[in-house]
C-alpha cells in the first residue's frame, strides 16, 4: 500500500491520532525520495468534477505527473487551487521528464529539504523558472495558491515563451505579470475568463483544472511544432508580412523590393511590418528595423521597447516606461506621438493611435478624413489603417471612425477580441474566434475562411489569422505568388520589370512575380514583359495583353504582327507589313513611330527604338540620358531597358547607348549572340552559351551563375536566363519571397 506525501499530508489535513503515527513514520521512507509512480488515471474519484478539464487531468496522471500531489485519497481536488509546492512537482516533471536528485540544503528558508518535493522545487528555481515569493529571507511560500498572473510568468519562464502585444485583456494593465499573461494569450494557451469585456482575472487562483489544461497545451506547442516552426504572431505590411516563430526567429514572405522581407538573424519577441519596411524587437527589448530607409524608419533608438509598430515611412515603439517614440519622416505629424503613458499602439499609414493607460484612444498624425480623430470610451484594442481606424470597446463592441467609403468603418455587431486594418478593409476576431470582415472585397480580402483562429493581421488588400497550432491562413491578394521561376521546360523567358513570364514547350505562358503572376490560357508563339503588363502573339499573328491597362497599353489593335515589345507603360508591334504601330502612354513621344519598313522592335521606359530594313537603328521618346541617339553602324538584334540600350551589331560585338551611371552602357569586348539590357544593368550570352553581364549589381543582378545557356533576359533588379536543358534560372533581387510551408492562401473568393 503506498502512502501519502507526509507534507502534504500534514500540511493540509487533520486526522485522528493513529492515522498521524502512520504518516508520520512514512517520513524517512518520503525523504530525497517521491512515492512511486503509478501511471492511471482509473484510481480518482473525483475527474468528473472537472468538467472540460478533464481530459487534460487524464494525460497528466497517465504520464505520472500527478503522483503524489493528490488532495486526498483516490482524490485530485480539481477545482481546488494549486499550491505552488504542487505546481513545481508538475512543472519540473513535465520539463526534466525525470524525477530531481535528493537535495541536503534549500535556498529557501520555508522549504525544508526532508519534504519529498523540496528537490523539485530546487530544481525550478535553478532553471529560473521560479524566484520564489518574497526577500529577505528568500521564502517559496509553498502552500499559497498559484495565482492566474503568476501561472502566466510560470509558464512563459518555463516553456520560454515570448511576451505578447499588450491590450488583449482588459484588467492587466499595470500588472507586473501583463507581458507574461500577453505571451500566455499569445501563444494561444489562454483566452482568459470571461468576455463583456474580454478579461483574464490575473488575481483570482489557478485550479488544478485549469493548471492542467494550460500545461497541456503549452506541451502539444512544445512538441508538435509546425514544419519550419509555427508562428506564435504575425504582421501583415503592404504587400509584405513577417511572422514570429515558435523559436523566436522571424520569417517574411511577399514583396522584397526594399529588402522588407529579409529579417536579420536572431531571436525575437515581437514584429511589426510596414509599408516598405519592417521592425523586431529583439530578445533584450531593443528594436531592429530593415527594408526601405531613406526616412530613418529603419534607425530605431539604442533604448529598451515593450511593444513596437511600423506605419508607411516611419515606426513607433513603447518603451518601458509605456511613453512612445516615433523615428523616421514627419510629414504628416506621425513622429510627434503624444505625453502620457499607453499599455498598446497601432501605426496606420500616415497617422497613429495608442491606448492610454486610461483605457481611451489618441490618436496622431494625418486627419484629413477624421482617420485621428477618435471617438470617447475606453477601449481594449485599437487599428490604425490608411485612412481610417478602429477599436473594440471595453463591452468587445466594435467603433470605427475615419473614412467610410466602401463601408470600411461600417463595423458588424457583435463581440470581439480584436481587430485589424487595411487600406480599404477591416476584419475583427468574434468571441466565437471566427473571422468577420468588412469594407472592399475587390481581391476577397473581407471574405474570410471558415474556422476558427487566436490572432488577426490585414495589410493592403489581404489579410492573416494564425490559428491555436500556429498555422497561418491568408486571403486577398496573394503578393508572394511566383517568388521562384517555375519547373517544367520552355522555349523562351522573358523579363519584365519586377515580374517574369516564360513560353513553354507545349506553347502555354507562365508567369510569375508582381504584379502579374498570371497569364491567359491558349497557345502563344512569342511573348514579351513590360512594367506591369505582358503580350503574347496568337497562332494567328494577332497580339493579346493582359495586366495593368492604365494608359491602354494592353488594348492592342486588331491586325497581324511577327513581332512586339512591352515597355513600362507603352507596347510596340511590327505589323506582317514591317511597319511599327504603338499603343499606349505617348507623352514622351514613344508611341510615334517613324514611318518605314523595319525588322525589329524594342521598348523601354518612355522611349522605343527599333531597326530598319537597312540595319540601321532609329529611337524615339523621351530623350534624356541619350536614350534616344542609337550609335552609327549595321544591327541585327536590339534590347532597350530602363535607360539605355543596346543592340548586336553584324560583327557580333555589342554596342550599348543611353544611361550608364553603372556601367551598364559599356560591354566588354568580344562576341556576342544575344544581348538584354535591364534596368541599371546588362547581359550578353557568349558564343560558348556562357554569360556575362555589366553594370548596377548591387543585388548580384549582374553576376550570372556558370553552365550554359540558350537566352538572357533583364528586367529591374534580377536577371533570367534559359538553360540548354530549357529550365529557367533567375538571380539577382528576389522581388518575391515565398511563404513558408506553415503559411497557405485560401481560394480567392471576391
Amino acid at each position: 500500500m503506498k502512502s501519502l506525501p507526509p507534507d502534504r499530508w500534514r500540511v493540509t489535513h487533520s486526522r485522528i491520532g493513529w492515522l498521524l503515527i502512520i504518516v508520520a513514520a512514512t517520513v524517512v521512507v518520503a525523504v530525497g525520495s517521491p512515492p512511486p509512480v503509478t501511471a492511471t488515471a482509473d484510481r480518482f474519484r473525483d475527474l468528473a468534477e472537472a468538467g472540460p478539464h478533464r481530459e487534460a487531468l487524464e494525460r497528466l496522471a497517465e504520464e505520472g505527473v500527478l503522483e503524489g500531489t493528490e488532495c486526498s485519497p483516490s482524490r485530485l481536488c480539481p477545482n481546488g487551487p494549486i499550491e505552488r509546492w504542487v505546481m513545481a512537482v508538475w512543472l519540473v516533471r513535465i520539463l526534466d521528464d525525470a524525477e530531481p536528485p535528493a537535495v541536503e540544503t534549500s535556498r529557501f528558508s520555508d522549504v525544508e529539504p526532508i519534504q519529498w518535493w523540496a528537490p523539485y522545487v530546487q530544481r525550478l528555481a535553478e532553471m529560473d523558472v521560479t524566484r520564489g515569493c518574497s526577500t529577505p529571507p528568500a521564502r517559496f511560500c509553498p502552500t499559497e495558491p498559484v495565482t492566474r498572473a503568476q501561472m502566466a510568468s510560470l509558464l512563459v519562464r518555463a516553456f520560454q515563451l515570448p511576451a505578447g502585444p499588450a491590450g488583449q485583456f482588459a484588467d492587466t494593465a499595470g500588472s507586473t505579470h501583463e507581458a507574461a499573461i500577453n505571451g500566455l494569450a499569445t501563444a494561444g494557451i489562454t483566452v482568459g475568463c470571461a468576455t463583456q469585456p474580454t478579461r483574464f482575472c490575473p488575481t483570482d487562483n489557478t485550479t488544478r483544472a485549469e493548471m492542467a489544461t494550460f500545461l497541456t497545451r503549452a506541451l502539444d506547442r512544445r512538441d508538435s511544432p509546425q514544419e519550419g516552426g509555427g508562428f506564435i504572431s504575425i504582421a501583415a505590411g503592404d504587400f509584405h508580412a513577417c511572422g514570429l516563430r515558435s523559436d523566436q526567429t522571424v520569417v517574411c514572405w511577399g514583396s522584397d523590393f526594399d529588402d522588407q522581407a529579409k529579417p536579420p538573424a536572431g531571436q525575437f519577441t515581437a514584429v511589426a511590418a510596414g509599408s516598405y519596411h519592417s521592425c523586431g524587437l529583439r530578445a533584450d527589448r531593443t528594436a531592429a528595423c530593415w527594408g526601405f530607409a531613406f526616412f530613418g524608419q529603419t534607425d530605431p533608438p539604442t533604448e529598451e521597447f515593450s511593444a513596437i509598430a511600423t506605419g508607411w515611412q516611419y515606426s513607433c515603439g513603447i518603451k518601458p516606461d509605456r511613453t512612445i517614440t516615433c523615428w523616421g519622416t514627419n510629414l504628416n505629424g506621425e513622429t510627434d506621438s503624444p505625453d502620457g503613458e499607453f499599455t498598446a499602439m497601432s501605426a496606420g499609414h500616415t497617422h497613429a493611435c495608442g491606448i492610454r493607460t486610461d483605457r481611451t484612444v489618441t490618436c496622431w498624425g494625418a486627419n484629413t478624413l477624421g482617420q485621428a480623430i477618435s471617438p470617447q470610451g475606453e477601449f481594449t484594442a485599437v487599428a490604425a489603417g490608411a485612412l481610417h481606424s478602429c477599436g473594440i470597446r471595453t463591452d468587445r463592441t466594435l467603433a470605427c471612425w475615419g473614412d467610410t467609403q466602401d463601408g470600411r468603418a461600417d463595423p458588424p455587431d457583435g463581440e470581439f477580441t480584436a481587430v485589424a486594418t487595411g487600406v480599404d478593409h477591416s476584419c475583427g476576431l468574434q468571441t466565437d474566434r471566427t473571422v468577420a470582415c468588412w469594407g472592399n472585397n475587390d481581391e476577397g480580402e473581407a471574405n474570410p475562411p471558415q474556422g476558427t483562429f487566436n490572432a488577426i493581421t490585414a495589410g493592403w488588400d489581404y489579410t492573416c489569422a494564425r490559428d491555436a497550432g500556429g498555422k497561418v491562413t491568408c486571403w486577398g491578394e496573394n503578393h508572394s505568388a511566383g517568388g521562384i521561376p517555375p519547373d517544367g521546360q520552355f522555349n523562351d523567358v522573358e523579363a519584365g520589370s519586377w515580374h517574369t513570364c516564360g513560353l513553354r514547350t507545349d506553347h502555354t505562358v507562365t508567369c510569375w512575380g508582381y504584379p502579374l503572376d498570371y497569364a491567359p490560357t491558349g497557345n502563344f508563339g512569342a511573348v514579351s514583359v513590360g512594367g506591369a503588363h505582358a503580350c503574347a502573339l496568337d497562332n494567328d499573328l494577332t497580339v493579346t495583353c493582359w495586366g495593368s491597362n492604365e494608359h491602354g497599353q494592353a488594348d492592342p489593335p486588331q491586325g497581324s504582327f511577327t513581332a512586339f515589345a512591352a515597355g513600362d507603360n507603352h507596347t510596340c508591334g511590327l505589323r506582317t507589313d514591317t511597319t511599327i504601330t504603338c499603343w499606349g502612354s505617348g507623352h514622351g513621344g514613344q508611341t510615334g513611330a517613324p514611318q518605314g519598313s523595319f525588322i525589329a522592335i524594342s521598348a523601354g521606359w518612355n522611349y522605343s527604338c527599333a531597326i530598319a530594313d537597312d540595319l540601321t537603328i532609329i529611337c524615339w521618346g523621351l530623350s534624356r540620358t541619350g536614350r534616344t541617339d542609337p550609335p552609327p553602324g549595321e544591327f541585327t538584334a536590339i534590347s532597350s531597358g530602363t535607360w539605355h540600350s543596346c543592340g548586336m551589331r553584324t560583327d557580333s560585338t555589342v554596342a550599348c547607348w543611353g544611361d550608364s551611371r553603372f556601367g551598364q552602357a559599356e560591354p566588354p569586348a568580344g562576341n556576342f549572340t544575344t544581348v538584354a539590357a535591364g534596368g541599371r544593368h546588362s547581359c550578353g550570352l557568349r558564343g560558348n552559351s556562357t554569360l556575362d553581364c555589366w553594370g548596377h549589381d548591387d543585388v548580384g543582378q549582374a553576376s550570372p551563375p556558370e553552365g550554359a545557356f540558350i537566352t538572357v533576359t533583364t528586367g529591374w533588379q534580377h536577371t533570367c536566363g534559359l538553360r540548354t536543358d530549357l529550365t529557367i534560372t533567375c538571380w539577382g533581387r528576389g522581388l518575391i519571397i515565398p511563404p513558408p510551408d506553415t503559411v497557405q492562401y485560401a481560394p480567392l473568393k471576391r
